[in-house]
């Protein structure tokens, strides 16, 4: 359970900046 949630939340966050149009290289430099 916790696991899926944690992969729910990766995912929610990783459309998140890309919707933001974020690079990878931002990404990276925000975490």
């Amino acid at each position: 359970m916790t696991t899926d949630h944690t992969t729910t939340q990766k995912i929610q966050h990783v459309h998140d900046w890309r919707t933001s149009g974020l690079t990878r290289l931002q990404y990276c430099r925000l975490h």
